[in-house]
């Protein structure tokens, strides 16, 4: 959207682009923000609790206990936790794009008030947005294989004590 903004001839269609994009990408990082606030700790406490199912449910597997019934109940979990995990890496790589595109763009051919503009806009666009996974940290793939990690952890616990 930002790359469109300089195909106008017009310095003041120019400026109406970029207006509605600044429009549009405050109404998405509020709604990012928003996201955030309710869901942080609730997608915490989720994947603190995947890791212990999964390795209850691999553990249950391993014991042939109904292996056709947990199979699908571990796969359930992973698939939640991946799509999950997945949509927080999304964010992040979609808001570092951002910067790429508007660095991309014909920029320098816009009036000096719309560069300047484009000076400031790159400055906001510095940090990436992320979606918090409370007491861990961030969703994205790093919690993802975090979250692996430490149910294979308590598989062999399990598997060891059992």
């Amino acid at each position: 959207m930002f790359h469109n903004i300089f195909d106008a001839e017009n310095k003041e269609e120019q400026r109406r682009r970029l207006k509605k994009w600044i429009a549009y990408h405050l109404h998405i990082i509020r709604n990012i923000h928003r996201l955030n606030t309710i869901t942080k700790r609730c997608i915490g406490i989720i994947s603190l609790v995947v890791s212990l199912v999964c390795a209850l449910t691999a553990n249950e597997i391993i014991n042939r206990v109904k292996p056709l019934a947990t199979c699908c109940h571990l796969i359930g979990w992973l698939g939640m936790l991946a799509i999950n995990c997945l949509t927080g890496q999304q964010i992040i790589d979609q808001t570092e794009s951002i910067t790429t595109n508007i660095v991309c763009s014909e920029w320098y051919k816009a009036d000096i008030r719309i560069q300047k503009d484009i000076i400031i806009i790159l400055a906001n666009t510095q940090r990436s947005f992320v979606l918090g996974a409370l007491p861990l940290g961030t969703l994205d793939m790093a919690l993802f294989i975090l979250i692996i990690k430490s149910s294979y952890s308590y598989l062999t616990l399990l598997t060891n004590f059992t």
